[in-house]
């Protein structure tokens, strides 16, 4: 199986709330010698399950395994460029707010026929300029 570091980094991280030892681990995002052109995110929002909860908003920071605001800034030490792969009913003011330090975001609804089924957020150079 290959992990990514942000993947590590993640499961680092739950593991580290479930065994209650939270600041008393040290890890890094330093650990690859080159640049890294883009990450793409993709954490565990439960897919079409999701839908069944009845929410009319979906909370990156509440509704997601992991803080999906963190996990975005862990993105954002090892690459400018990020696309976040969220649910259809993501709050956008959420997506908005996760531009805030380059003022750019690019939102792409991504469709199954004739249905949204789920929302990529383009962070950095990946935002397009037509």
């Amino acid at each position: 199986m290959k992990f990514s570091l942000l993947s590590v980094t993640c499961l680092l991280n739950n593991s580290v709330k479930v065994f209650k030892i939270v600041n008393s681990y040290p890890y890094t995002t330093d650990l690859y010698p080159f640049a890294i052109d883009a990450v793409y995110l993709s954490p565990p929002w439960g897919g079409p399950s999701y839908a069944k909860s009845g929410k009319e908003e979906f909370d990156l920071q509440k509704d997601i395994i992991l803080d999906g605001v963190k996990i975005f800034n862990y993105a954002k030490k090892i690459s400018q460029n990020v696309v976040y792969f969220l649910p259809k009913n993501t709050s956008v003011d959420q997506i908005i707010a996760l531009a805030a330090s380059d003022g750019e975001v690019e939102l792409e609804q991504s469709f199954l026929g004739e249905r949204v089924k789920a929302l990529h957020a383009y962070y950095g150079k990946l935002v397009a300029h037509d």
